[in-house]
């Protein structure tokens, strides 16, 4: 059954790209509050600043989550299918 793991491969670095925009997502609001105090007169923590790094880790995510995928489908292109197979046993050209 290679098509099911292949699948779950598929699968898992789908998983690992959600993952990574939500943190991207997380990073870039917690980096709007971090410059508020940039145009108004609010204080902070500089507990933001560090929160805002979250930008970063999730664009790594995601760049991981993609290059998972990308391996995954070019070993699944790579590999003969049944209808390249001839009833031989030899591939079709």
């Amino acid at each position: 059954m290679p098509g099911t793991l292949e699948s779950a491969k598929v699968a898992r670095a789908q998983r690992v790209i959600k993952v990574g925009a939500i943190l991207t997502i997380i990073g870039i609001v917690a980096t709007l509050i971090a410059i508020l105090p940039l145009v108004s007169d609010i204080e902070l923590s500089g507990v933001w600043w560090f929160l805002s790094m979250i930008t970063g880790v999730g664009l790594a995510t995601v760049l991981a989550g993609l290059t998972m995928s990308a391996r995954s489908r070019s070993t699944r292109s790579s590999l003969p299918t049944q209808s390249s197979v001839s009833a031989s046993g030899s591939p079709s050209e």
